[in-house]
């Protein structure tokens, strides 16, 4: 099998869920701010496979070998970690739209859980973090002294980072890589988001609906936070949120519809990297105003 080359930080299986019809194509319509003319402007001739990616994101310098001695590929995290844990959270989200399973189930909870968490750290601008500190921290340990002094003394010719990646077999950028797995996986973070109040809002207005950006998960507050608020749209009409105690969710359920799309669509434009996707063109109107916001927020 040929090896991905251009990698999803937002699954297409989410993306697919805002297509609309334009000249008989399913596109989607990608909203954006004009950085000079600070003019909304929208693209809609292209589909899933041409927004919130990159070609190589998640490449890995050398291809990993499973326990049978096969290799993996070097997009094997795109392709088997996350693919993994896109295919466990569409399959979940499925149900759930369908009506054949509810968000108190833990095993559906779980895997939606990993994939909001992955959604945060799968992000160019994670990724750029994490790679930096990796070189950061190559950077240091070749110009320690003690680390450089100890190192002649051991006869090792070798800087420091090339003896590491060599007796490793791995070098610091797929190491990198590798920290955001198991940052992915960590249990405790997991755990407590797992152990929130969580619900589903489904809009039957259709002049009514959530919008979804290209940093998909809103969240406002942190795990530990009274006021935590995680939610992430599934749909124009449907969304999935998590707070922190029983009596915050009886305030969000209160909320009217309107009210709650108001709140989250807003979120997304002003958290939103570029694109915010919108299924109805009536929300032009509100969305300028809501990604101005997200330029005096950057």
């Amino acid at each position: 099998m040929s090896e991905a080359k251009n990698h999803h930080y937002v699954p297409q299986f989410l993306l697919r869920q805002w297509l609309v019809t334009r000249n008989d194509n399913r596109v989607l319509a990608a909203y954006y701010l004009d950085a000079k003319s600070k003019q909304l402007r929208c693209h809609n001739t292209k589909s899933t496979q041409s927004f919130c990616s990159e070609d190589y994101l998640l490449t890995l310098e050398k291809s990993p070998i499973d326990k049978n001695g096969k290799s993996l590929g070097k997009d094997a995290i795109e392709r088997h970690f996350f693919g993994r844990i896109d295919d466990f959270a569409s399959r979940s989200i499925n149900k759930i739209l369908e009506s054949k399973a509810n968000i108190r189930n833990s095993e559906i909870r779980s895997h939606i859980a990993r994939f909001l968490i992955s959604l945060e750290l799968r992000r160019p601008e994670s990724l750029s973090a994490f790679r930096q500190a990796a070189t950061e921290l190559g950077a240091e340990l070749n110009a320690d002294p003690a680390i450089i002094t100890s190192a002649k003394a051991l006869g090792i010719q070798m800087r420091p980072t090339e003896y590491i990646e060599d007796i490793q077999r791995v070098s610091l950028h797929d190491n990198m890589l590798s920290v955001i797995q198991d940052a992915v996986n960590d249990k405790n973070v997991g755990t407590k988001l797992i152990n929130l109040s969580w619900d589903v809002r489904q809009i039957a207005d259709k002049n009514i609906n959530f919008v979804l950006s290209d940093r998909p998960l809103i969240r406002i507050g942190s795990l530990e936070s009274s006021s935590t608020f995680w939610a992430l749209p599934l749909n124009p009409q449907t969304l999935i949120y998590a707070v922190k105690t029983a009596k915050n969710l009886g305030q969000i359920r209160n909320l009217s519809d309107l009210q709650l799309a108001r709140h989250c669509n807003r979120s997304s434009c002003i958290q939103a990297e570029k694109y915010v996707f919108s299924s109805d063109e009536a929300n032009e109107k509100w969305l300028v105003k809501y990604l101005a916001a997200s330029v005096l927020n950057q």
